[in-house]
C-alpha cells in the first residue's frame, strides 16, 4: 500500500490519493471506489449530469437515483441530497489535488 495524501474528509465520507499507484480512494457513506484520474473526472461528470436531471426534485431525500454499475444486476442507489454532498466531496477535493499539482512543479523548478 502507498503513502496516502486526504484531499477532503467529512463525515459522509473521504476522497484520498495516492501518489506512487496515482488512485483516488473514495470512499462515501457505505461505498468505496478506486479510480484513475480520467476515471474520477469522468465520474465527476456524471454525478453533475444526474444533479442537473433532478434539478427540481420534490424529495430531496429520496433515495431514487440510480448508477449503473458494471455488475448487470447490481446499482448503487442515491438521493438528490447524496449526489450533492458526493459533488461537493468531489469538487473539492479536485481543487486541491490541481492545486498540490502547482505547488509540486513549482517546487520543482
Amino acid at each position: 500500500m502507498c503513502k496516502q495524501i486526504v484531499l477532503e474528509h467529512s463525515s459522509e465520507g473521504y476522497v484520498m490519493f495516492h501518489p506512487k499507484c496515482g488512485s483516488f480512494q473514495i470512499a462515501f457513506g457505505n461505498l468505496v471506489w478506486v479510480l484513475t484520474l480520467p476515471e474520477l473526472n469522468n465520474f465527476h461528470l456524471l454525478i453533475n449530469k444526474r444533479l442537473a436531471m433532478a434539478s427540481n426534485v420534490k424529495q430531496p431525500n429520496l433515495k431514487n437515483i440510480y448508477l449503473e454499475t458494471p455488475v448487470s444486476s447490481m446499482m448503487m442507489v442515491f438521493s438528490t441530497n447524496d449526489l450533492h454532498q458526493l459533488e461537493q466531496m468531489l469538487g473539492k477535493s479536485m481543487t486541491i489535488y490541481e492545486a498540490k499539482l502547482v505547488l509540486d512543479s513549482y517546487l520543482q523548478d
